[in-house]
């Protein structure tokens, strides 16, 4: 059985409100996706998954009492196999 090493980053995946409503801000989203597979690729990486973590945010004292819960951040997940 082959062993594996992973690496995990943030999907990046930034868009405008202007974006959305050109209908292009799937296209951005595509080929924000795309420029970090090739660069891991290059690296030896593989795509394995995406993962969305769900994070809860804390409310602070002054902080913003009225906004989310949580949030979701999609993760990108890499492996290579260790030699």
């Amino acid at each position: 059985m082959e062993a594996y090493e992973y690496k995990v980053v943030n999907l990046k995946a930034d868009v405008t409100a202007g974006d959305i409503e050109k209908g292009i801000a799937g296209n951005k989203v595509a080929t924000q996706v795309e420029l970090n597979l090739k660069e891991y690729a290059q690296g030896g990486w593989e795509y394995y998954s995406i993962i969305p973590v769900e994070v809860r945010i804390k409310k602070g004292c002054l902080g913003d009492k009225n906004g989310p819960d949580s949030v979701s951040i999609h993760t990108m997940v890499f492996r290579r196999a260790v030699k």
